[in-house]
């Protein structure tokens, strides 16, 4: 938690709505550090040309100049969302 944002309760900073599934190597590198700096981290990684490491996140990043324990509720109902459509028209 970094002390210039807004502190995440556990169950809402571990929940579906904050998951980026991102290597082992920037999970450590970007740990307790704002929003800001992982965004400045996360484009420059692109403009060294070590690629997108997470579709999530190049969307959050393009988008946002935050990320709020609201945006990730709102994110995690939204996946949720389509998760459960895409299950409902399979069983179709």
């Amino acid at each position: 938690h970094p002390e210039d944002e807004e502190y995440w309760e556990d169950d809402v900073l571990n929940s579906f709505g904050n998951l980026a599934l991102i290597s082992v190597g920037s999970n450590s590198e970007y740990n307790r550090h704002g929003f800001l700096w992982k965004k400045g981290q996360f484009k420059d990684r692109i403009a060294k040309k070590w690629g997108i490491e997470s579709l999530k996140l190049a969307d959050i990043y393009n988008s946002r100049e935050e990320w709020t324990s609201q945006d990730c509720a709102r994110h995690q109902e939204d996946m949720i969302n389509i998760l459960n459509n895409y299950h409902q028209n399979e069983r179709n």
